[in-house]
């Protein structure tokens, strides 16, 4: 049995990508008799350590002094992280990134015990002062990090290979997709129609947040798009699931778009209404603009509920979707290509089916949680029976590989 500590900036109840990754991952190392211990940052200012438990996992949460963009921060962090450590003596520690700094106290923090970090994505910002300081994060604390891991979990071979800091460690990268709970979203769950959308009516989906700090989500060029669309016999509704500050923006730019109307902010959905909306939507939409999206988790849900997706050729996206099998691909912030896709979708239901099925299919068999935790504890392991670094990891495969 592995002793293992999990960093990690946010976790449940927050709600987004890496916080359901880092729940859907511990859970299945707990079942295989590993202990998990969380470490996270709380909610609340000051200079306290409160604890509690979810999903039988002991949770720590660190109080922030201040938050600077969507990053809570502390200088206390390190020295708590490392009394933490010190009392929980795990064999491995195992941070999470994008957001800076957590991960980055937890390696300074660890001292001897061995370190893994989870790449999820590049760090950047379009413009002013926090490009600046996206950048010195990633030239020089990131840099840090990165070195100072005995191996690094990244999402796709795609990704690793457009990274210009996981380029550079790739002999100690290895590849874990992100998964999904196929209990909670498969094709078998019934679909759920949106309050004040007839059942007749087609409707497409975004789920993401709406924080000013995850404009990569694309939600202004979604909308531009919709608004394109020529008039349809069945027009559809378009239906935004997720919660941030920029959303009074958004029903701004709607309406002068003048699609408020056609266009349906449902906000925080729980997972199992969410795969019933899944079930129920024409398509899902996901049209990030650049490498800040990792992976795109939603499409892989959406995929298990039999849905069909399109997605921005960016970041991990391509990993996510096998074009024109699994999905389409668009190309970023290309309000004219996606205007297409999606009139293309509305226009063929055999291809929407087919793309469902496929998308299904694909994860089922490459992105079960319960399958990729064996991968992830393999990882863990190799760093935990070495006496320094782990052994080499396998040459990275081609995408599409069918052996993976």
């Amino acid at each position: 049995m592995m002793r293992v500590l999990i960093a990690t900036p946010y976790f449940y109840p927050a709600v987004g990508g890496v916080e359901n990754y880092v729940r859907s991952i511990a859970r299945p190392i707990c079942d295989q008799g590993h202990s998990v211990t969380i470490v996270t940052s709380s909610r609340r200012r000051g200079f306290r350590i409160r604890r509690d438990q979810v999903d039988s996992m002991s949770v720590y949460r660190l109080d922030h002094w201040l938050t600077l963009s969507n990053t809570p921060l502390s200088l206390l962090w390190k020295r708590q992280l490392r009394r933490i450590i010190a009392a929980e003596r795990p064999d491995v520690v195992n941070g999470h990134t994008p957001v800076p700094f957590f991960a980055d106290m937890a390696q300074r923090a660890a001292g001897s015990t061995p370190y893994v970090l989870t790449y999820h994505n590049d760090i950047g910002k379009d413009r002013g002062i926090l490009r600046f300081i996206a950048f010195l994060n990633n030239q020089v604390v990131m840099k840090r990090t990165l070195a100072g891991s005995r191996a690094i979990v990244a999402t796709s071979a795609r990704y690793v290979a457009e990274s210009p800091y996981l380029r550079r460690r790739v002999d100690r990268v290895h590849l874990v997709p992100p998964g999904v709970d196929l209990d909670r979203f498969n094709s078998k769950v019934q679909p759920l129609g949106v309050e004040g959308i007839s059942g007749e009516r087609p409707f497409i989906m975004f789920v993401g947040s709406l924080r000013s700090s995850h404009a990569h989500k694309g939600v202004p060029i979604l909308l531009e798009a919709f608004a394109r669309l020529p008039v349809l016999e069945r027009p559809p509704a378009l239906v935004i699931v997720g919660e941030g500050d920029a959303l009074p923006s958004y029903r701004v730019r709607a309406r002068e778009l003048g699609i408020l109307q056609d266009v349906r902010f449902l906000g925080y959905v729980s997972d199992a209404d969410l795969a019933r909306y899944y079930r129920a939507a024409s398509m899902l939409v996901l049209p990030s603009t650049d490498s800040s999206e990792g992976f795109g988790m939603v499409l892989l849900e959406a995929g298990a509920c039999g849905t069909a997706v399109i997605g921005s050729a960016v970041g991990g996206v391509p990993a996510a979707i096998e074009e024109g099998r699994t999905g389409i691909l668009v190309p970023p912030r290309d309000v004219r290509a996606l205007t297409g896709a999606i009139h293309r979708l509305l226009q063929d239901r055999d291809l929407r089916e087919r793309l469902g099925v496929a998308g299904e299919a694909k994860v089922r068999l490459n992105h079960d949680w319960s399958l990729l935790a064996d991968l992830y504890v393999e990882v863990l392991r190799s760093v935990v029976d070495a006496d320094s670094s782990p052994p080499a990891p396998e040459p990275l495969p081609d995408e599409h590989d069918p052996a993976r």
